[in-house]
């Protein structure tokens, strides 16, 4: 959790700093922001209780195939977890997927 509430100083920084941005550079600043996001929340590993059946959700998400899909509760998750299976891409291709 430390690690995200350190994030957020990325942008209270620039909100209180003197120094003025033009619009280039506040632009290339957030999409660098954002991507900073993206991966801190896609290549997070064992996060939340939720991490081990997300887990065997994707080794069955392996196995399965697109069809199998749509009888899931969570359609986009899931859809998302067998591309990421089918890719080779491992539990963090979902991650990232889903942070984008």
């Amino acid at each position: 959790m430390t690690t995200y509430w350190l994030i957020y100083l990325i942008p209270l920084s620039f909100a209180l700093s003197p120094r003025s941005f033009n619009r280039e550079a506040k632009t290339f600043l957030l999409a660098m922001f954002g991507l900073i996001l993206i991966f801190t929340i896609g290549l997070r590993e064992r996060v939340g209780g939720d991490w081990l059946p997300y887990l065997l959700q994707f080794q069955q998400a392996k196995n399965t195939n697109i069809f199998d899909v749509f009888d899931k509760p969570d359609i986009g998750y899931s859809f998302f977890m067998w591309i990421s299976a089918q890719l080779g891409w491992g539990i963090y291709g979902t991650n990232l997927i889903c942070a984008i």
